[in-house]
């Protein structure tokens, strides 16, 4: 290994030292040579369809394939659909003139995206639709260089949307929502289409592309344009009176953001819907599941996992039982059907079928679609529904609220070992959860969180085993990326665990926790990757608590607190922003990771089992929960499920009850 990297090093040093010699980038590099013997090329994005932001940094994956083992090559991009081209300047320091890559590895080049600064000219001489880029490789001295463009054209837009305050207006207010209807939006010179909108209550911070307020166009039933249709948002504002400034932005495809408007809505909400009498539909009653007689929600994943019944077992919750969508629609998985139910919380009153269940899952539209046993429900950016369904996870697609596809995106296959996977169906996704205790207050949790980019950190075996990845039977954490070569990722865990036992390795202990992650909030990127560590299952002596690199290199206790509780069945999250939470049934709290303390803070829950339900306008923090799940949604509101009654943390930092 050290030979080889010694040997790219040689070649990098060798092509420097003779860059004078590079053709005119304007023109492809020819050489005579045996076109058989040429190097391979692939780019893996940048196909065609894209939407660029002008000034970024952005990664252009590629690879070369060539007998000799490292290869030189040169990027360049086009601005006029190939009419002239430039040499590509990288925002790291990289040679785009002569890039040296290893053969049949994936290279990444840091390309600066070329910004339009002025954003006045009708004629942009940055900005354009007709991008393509080039690359051009050469190996062995008696062998044609090769060169592969992207496949069409794609967009470079560095210029805002235009949203004016007289395009923002409130409509109707009932049940905590308020409706806001959004016209005229248009992008600038209408390169990129209208990705999201976002609503702030009080707050005119301009939002990041990655905060919790953006609702995408398509979560609204909207097509993406540069100039799309009206857009009703129903937002749920609580039920407190109150005087609300609401502040609005737009962002496009590119994810440039246009500067923000205001609107004001003063003393919205009746009296009546505030104090959510039985009369309203805030007190709706929920047919099948969370009721006083059905607390073991989420049965299905007991019964596959082959436990005893869990109902009396006060501290164990359920992990990702329910969500609450843009437009108020409450999606969860209905405890004795093990069908996936919803009611809209502004217009419904009674829970209704969204996909049935069979003995074995069913792809399809929403007619012939079947769960089995789902074991997980999310949300990616688009507001698709994703299901950890059995040994599957299941993507739905939603055209309008009643007309929607299902589609198996991963699972189902034999492969359970292989570190990276082509094709996602043929991974096999094993025991999940481990709920059959094997000690005190020891049921373990699998991982399963969706992030913004479309990826998703999952486990696919008994969370309860050593991380070392030598081992067959061990505790693993996959990653699925639909725009990466490889679908199917895995995180092998090196290092130390070095809080609480310095010499504790990897290979004598097995993770106390799921995994929780450490998020990057502007770019919404994994940083870390945090659990407890013990000695053996069944005693679990010296926790210690360790974090890892995206990567699963061990960096120590640093950069993180210790995880809130000492038992397994605390249950680590990320909200829809993805900030990081950890809901503990047994010690009756929801905590909120905070990365510049690095400690945890409260925000629900006195830390004692309660007897009977906190009464309504009880502060969040002084109301004794019984905790079965929580949810972070939508402008980082909390919702969450006491003893089965959806109740959520209005605005005044009070507990409020939705269902009964």
């Amino acid at each position: 290994m050290m030979n080889k990297y010694f040997l790219l090093l040689l070649l990098t040093i060798s092509f420097f030292s003779c860059s004078a010699k590079i053709n005119d980038p304007s023109t492809i590099a020819t050489k005579s040579g045996n076109l058989a013997l040429s190097p391979v090329l692939k780019i893996y994005n940048l196909q065609g369809g894209d939407f660029i932001k002008g000034g970024s940094s952005y990664p252009v994956r590629f690879s070369v394939t060539d007998a000799i083992g490292f290869n030189s090559s040169r990027l360049e991009y086009s601005k006029n659909n190939g009419a002239s081209w430039q040499l590509m300047i990288s925002a790291t320091g990289q040679n785009s003139l002569a890039f040296p890559t290893i053969s049949g590895d994936e290279s990444i080049f840091n390309w600066a995206v070329p910004v339009e600064s002025a954003c006045t000219n009708p004629i942009l001489l940055s900005d354009s639709n007709q991008y393509l880029i080039r690359i051009t490789s050469s190996g062995r001295p008696d062998a044609q260089a090769s060169t592969q463009f992207s496949l069409s054209t794609f967009t470079v837009d560095s210029c805002a949307p235009k949203f004016a305050a007289t395009q923002f207006v409130t409509g109707t207010q009932d049940k905590g929502f308020i409706q806001f209807n959004i016209s005229g939006l248009t992008d600038s010179y209408s390169l990129s289409p209208i990705k999201a909108v976002c609503i702030k209550a009080n707050s005119s911070s301009a939002p990041l592309a990655s905060d919790s307020c953006w609702r995408s166009l398509k979560s609204l039933r909207i097509n993406s344009s540069p100039t799309p249709s009206t857009i009703t948002i129903n937002y749920f504002a609580g039920f407190i009176s109150s005087t609300f400034d609401f502040y609005a932005w737009s962002m496009d495809q590119a994810e440039n953001i246009s500067v923000s408007t205001v609107t004001e809505a003063t003393d919205r909400l009746q009296s009546v819907i505030r104090n959510c009498i039985p009369s309203t539909k805030c007190s709706i009653a929920i047919t099948q599941t969370l009721t006083a007689n059905n607390s073991t929600i989420g049965s299905g994943l007991i019964t596959k996992m082959g436990s005893p019944s869990l109902a009396s077992v006060q501290n164990v919750i359920d992990p990702k039982l329910f969500i609450i969508s843009a437009n108020g629609t409450f999606i969860y998985r209905d405890a004795i059907t093990k069908a996936i139910m919803k009611l809209n919380l502004l217009t419904d009153n009674m829970a209704t079928v969204l996909i049935a269940n069979a003995v074995t899952s069913v792809d399809g539209n929403q007619s012939v679609a079947r769960v089995s046993n789902p074991a997980r429900l999310s949300f990616d950016f688009d507001e698709n529904l994703i299901i950890l369904d059995n040994d599957k996870i299941r993507k739905v697609t939603f055209s309008s609220d009643t007309i929607f596809n299902v589609t198996t995106i991963a699972g189902g296959g034999l492969d359970s070992l292989s570190q990276q996977i082509l094709n996602p169906l043929s991974l096999q996704i094993l025991n999940f959860d481990k709920l059959t205790a094997t000690g005190a207050n020891q049921y373990w949790y699998g991982t399963f969180e969706v992030m913004q980019s479309g990826k998703i950190y999952f486990s696919n075996a008994d969370p309860s085993q050593v991380l070392d990845s030598s081992f067959i039977n061990r505790s693993q954490l996959k990653i699925f990326d639909p725009n990466a070569v490889y679908k199917i990722n895995s995180v092998d865990f090196t290092g130390i665990g070095v809080q609480g036992s310095p010499a504790q390795t990897l290979t004598t202990a097995v993770p106390y926790s799921n995994f929780g992650l450490i998020i990057d909030l502007t770019n919404s990127a994994v940083q870390k990757i945090t659990t407890r560590l013990c000695e053996a299952i069944g005693t679990c002596t010296n926790h210690s608590s360790v974090s890892f690199s995206a990567d699963g290199i061990s960096v120590g206790s640093s950069g993180h607190a210790l995880l809130p509780s000492q038992w397994s069945n605390a249950n680590n999250f990320n909200s829809r922003r993805g900030e990081l939470y950890n809901a503990n049934a047994d010690d009756a709290k929801l905590l909120k990771y905070n990365t510049s303390t690095l400690n945890w803070d409260a925000k629900l829950g006195t830390g004692i089992y309660p007897g009977s339900f906190c009464t309504d306008s009880t502060s969040a923090l002084s109301c004794a929960v019984r905790l079965w799940d929580a949810f972070v949604g939508y402008n980082d509101q909390i919702y969450f499920i006491d003893n089965g009654r959806l109740r959520f943390i209005d605005l005044d930092g009070k507990v409020k009850t939705i269902t009964q």
